[in-house]
């Protein structure tokens, strides 16, 4: 299997049922949160991640962590809002964000899982460091030349994804 190609992929967030989520067998997923949880910039929680993270929290004894490669008042604010713990700084796809999640909630890899929109940071970080990877299609496409670049080099994954 590539590197760049997820475990699991889910149109969005909140399309993972709590079925799925007893067959994907994680105690612990690492969430994303720009265009996983948000639109990117947003610093508000996009209603339905909202409604599955409430799901997700009062449902399932599955532990919940943000991990974002942001360090900002955004990322605090909605893991204080929503009693979330949160890394940012993570340098994902680095193994360094996950060794150190996986330390405080001393989880072994086989028991954790990411979820997020990118296969150049999440997909490839979660693959590289052997936890379970999830791709969700982004909430809302970004505009930047950055990001569609990020996006158009992504393509050839998806296909193959959608296979």
């Amino acid at each position: 299997m590539s590197i760049f190609l997820p475990n699991y992929f889910f149109n969005k967030i909140w399309d993972i049922t709590e079925e799925d989520l007893k067959k994907i067998g994680a105690r612990l997923l690492i969430l994303d949160v720009d265009n996983t949880l948000t639109e990117h910039k947003q610093i508000f929680l996009h209603p339905k991640a909202e409604e599955w993270l409430s799901m997700v929290k009062n449902s399932t004894q599955i532990q919940l962590v943000i991990m974002s490669n942001t360090n900002n008042l955004k990322i605090k604010k909605i893991a204080e809002e929503k009693a979330i713990p949160y890394l940012g700084n993570a340098h994902k796809p680095l193994s360094s964000g996950f060794k150190m999640v996986l330390n405080k909630f001393d989880v072994q890899k086989s028991s954790a899982a990411i979820i997020g929109d990118q296969i150049y940071t999440d997909i490839l970080g979660g693959n590289l460091f052997g936890i379970t990877t999830i791709l969700v299609t982004p909430i809302k496409l970004e505009n930047t030349f950055f990001f569609k670049l990020k996006r158009k080099l992504e393509v050839p994954f998806l296909k193959q994804i959608k296979k």
